[in-house]
């Protein structure tokens, strides 16, 4: 099992988190792959509902971020993540007794909260239980690990959406539910990392203050847009304005998969560094750029040669998106100060999610209304993000040399 081992961290802490992430995921992916059919058939929701409960639920998880991380460099992100994982676990049990709209939001709510408190915590976690060299390969190798226990539990929801008894769907939320609730079994198992000196003794909210930290994020949220062309946009296009089968696109997003489990670690070499990171967001940039070309040019052609365009360009979009996610990660780390990397993580995780949340407004229409230049223009926008990177990141190094109390204004005399 030689290519198992590479997929995998090497033996010790990092190995025992990757077993978090695998038991996770597939009860994530169980969940996330059948969420549609449980909450309209068995908790009796209509479509309508469960949309604009998500949609409001994700909104409000936006403010956890930066509170949490402060938290986690408080407390100890291993203790908030466990904290974490329990709400989440008692949140999706939770669901077997909803039964109207307003208990299905409130938890659905909490569990947004949790899911956005998470990201911090966990990145400084994998952070303290890594060298400084290794953490962007550390979390390469949790992305990898994730993608196939969410492939493995999607594969588990098909088989029980397949059955057609509303009564089984149960599962799917017990499936998660247990999931955490091993997860959080297996992370009382590991170390606890080191809270650090310095932690709470930042100035306030100094992370949301780094202009050059925020638009640093802002500006790597935009190229992290990708996902929701792949999640919101692609779907649409095949679908409405291409020849391709329905089918297609399942093995378009398998394949996505497969690439991002067989290379990801391998390409994220060259992200420990800020100038590295960069470089790759700028590769990531052009990749992305070229993905949207090809897929621009699919529609109006008979099936084979729209095949071969979506499959060509789901290859570049699969690198742009392996480049970013490094390069996220390097530049996160690097240019948050060592003390408070849980606030750091956290405004720059508010900032992806804030770029994330324009994604389907950006991609749906006009994508459908006006074809190959609205792919175009797309595309031209995560080029001209992945270059701004560059600049921006020299910026968001320089201030990051300079103490924060230089940078506090002084306290006025009385």
């Amino acid at each position: 099992m030689t290519w198992l081992r590479k997929l995998l961290p090497p033996p010790g802490p990092l190995r025992g988190y990757s077993v978090i992430s695998l038991v996770a995921a597939i009860g994530t992916g169980a969940f996330v792959t059948g969420s549609a059919a449980f909450f309209i058939n068995y908790v009796g929701l209509s479509a309508g509902q469960v949309g604009a409960g998500l949609t409001a639920a994700g909104l409000a998880g936006l403010v956890a971020s930066v509170p949490a991380g402060v938290l986690g460099d408080r407390f100890g992100h291993q203790r908030v993540l466990i904290v974490l994982n329990l709400v989440r676990a008692a949140g999706f049990a939770g669901y077997l007794l909803a039964g109207s709209f307003w208990s299905f939001f409130a938890l659905v709510t909490v569990i947004a909260l949790a899911d956005c408190s998470e990201s911090p915590n966990r990145r400084a976690y994998l952070s303290a239980i890594s060298s400084k060299e290794d953490r962007v390969r550390a979390n390469a190798y949790n992305r990898t690990v994730f993608n196939i226990g969410f492939a493995l539990g999607s594969a588990g929801a098909g088989v029980v959406l397949a059955l057609r008894d509303p009564r089984l769907y149960a599962l799917l939320a017990v499936a998660c539910a247990a999931a955490y609730a091993v997860s959080t079994l297996v992370l009382l198992r590991l170390p606890a990392a080191r809270v650090p000196v310095a932690a709470g003794q930042a100035a306030p909210r100094a992370a949301l203050r780094n202009a050059p930290f925020m638009a640093m994020a802002l500006v790597a949220g935009a190229v992290y847009m990708h996902t929701q062309l792949l999640n919101v946009g692609l779907p649409l296009w095949v679908l409405q304005r291409t020849s391709a089968p329905p089918s297609l696109l399942a093995a378009l997003m398998i394949s996505n998969t497969v690439l991002v489990i067989v290379l990801q670690v391998r390409l994220s070499r060259g992200a420990d560094t800020v100038g590295g990171s960069a470089q790759l967001s700028r590769r990531a940039g052009f990749a992305l750029l070229g993905g949207c070309l090809l897929w621009g040019l699919s529609s109006g052609r008979p099936a084979l040669p729209t095949a071969i365009l979506l499959f060509a360009g789901m290859l570049l979009i699969t690198l742009g998106e392996i480049y970013c996610s490094a390069a996220n990660w390097g530049l996160s780390y690097a240019l948050a100060p060592e003390h408070a990397q849980g606030e750091y993580l956290g405004a720059w995780s508010l900032a992806v999610q804030f770029m994330q949340a324009l994604g389907p407004v950006l991609f749906a229409m006009p994508l459908l209304g006006l074809g190959l230049p609205a792919w175009l223009g797309i595309g031209a926008l995560f080029a001209v993000a992945g270059l701004a990177t560059v600049p921006l990141s020299a910026w968001s190094q320089q201030r990051l040399a300079v103490p924060e109390s230089v940078l506090e204004p002084a306290p006025a005399r009385s």
